[in-house]
């Protein structure tokens, strides 16, 4: 048996902690036989079985493979977790809601952003409310397509988070709030004219970008090829570019000749459907 996760991008420029939206790119996390791996996948595993008071059986492993770079900022650790969660409430005959599932993996994670929707699909606003995670979700129009810029070098979570203040001015608060909001209405009314402005953040980007090598110039390059926006994927390390359909792949690729890093392109659309069980597999 083997789930099929997708991976998704947090923040979207100024949603930091709370926006997340699945892409068509997947891992697939597969119950076998054999030894346990330590990986992320099996840990989750182990964890809802813990969690049912349910005995850990012997001789079961969870394999991970798939297209999703590794600390690149684009779920990877979220699509192992909910992989995982997913193999042990099929193995456990689905006793395990929806809530708990993400309760469990937002205790793994930290957060929400990318594990709701890596497990519902689509774009999801997250909130934690009296320690529950909450979710609405936003309707995301179909003709959107995403330039993904990914480096050869990782960027762990946790020194993109030891860059951050530890405090924020109200002018940058409210800053946040405004293009939150106006890429809300963007995705709502397909309303693309908003998204150049809507992307914009001071709450984490100026901070991680200059850790990251050539970013800026990736994201002048962004600006140059008249996208709708661009924003910085999660943590980082890779970079998005949102198009209306149609993207000049040979000049993006061509701008990357002579980056350091490693830079290469990869595009996805937008997954609406989030984790699916092959139970053929």
């Amino acid at each position: 048996m083997r789930v099929r996760v997708p991976a998704s991008t947090a923040n979207l420029g100024p949603g930091f902690d709370c926006f997340g939206l699945a892409l068509d790119i997947y891992d697939f996390v597969e119950l076998r036989y054999g030894e346990p791996e330590d990986n992320l996948a099996y840990l989750a595993f182990r964890k809802a079985l813990e969690y049912k008071g349910m005995e850990i059986p012997t001789g079961l492993r969870c394999s991970i493979y798939g297209d999703i770079p590794a600390s690149r900022g684009l779920g990877s650790s979220a699509a192992c977790i909910i992989g995982g969660l997913i193999l042990a409430n099929k193995y456990m005959d689905d006793t395990l809601s929806e809530d708990e599932i993400l309760s469990i993996a937002c205790e793994i994670e930290g957060h929400p952003d990318n594990v709701v929707p890596a497990l519902k699909g689509g774009f999801h606003i997250s909130y934690l409310d009296g320690g529950k995670i909450k979710s609405t979700q936003v309707p995301v129009p179909d003709n959107l397509i995403f330039a993904i810029m990914v480096p050869e070098f990782p960027l762990s979570t946790e020194r993109a988070r030891a860059v951050l203040p530890r405090s924020i001015s109200y002018a940058d608060a409210v800053y946040n709030i405004s293009r939150a909001s106006l890429l809300i209405k963007s995705f709502v009314t397909s309303d693309f004219s908003l998204m150049k402005e809507a992307f914009n953040d001071r709450l984490h980007q100026p901070y991680r970008l200059p850790i990251i090598p050539e970013a800026r110039k990736i994201m002048d390059m962004f600006k140059a090829s008249g996208c709708l926006g661009y924003f910085l994927s999660g943590s980082g390390s890779s970079i998005i570019g949102v198009f209306d359909n149609k993207i000049d792949a040979n000049k993006l690729v061509k701008g990357l000749n002579g980056l350091k890093g490693g830079w290469q392109m990869r595009t996805a659309r937008p997954d609406k459907d989030g984790a699916l069980v092959d139970g053929n597999s």
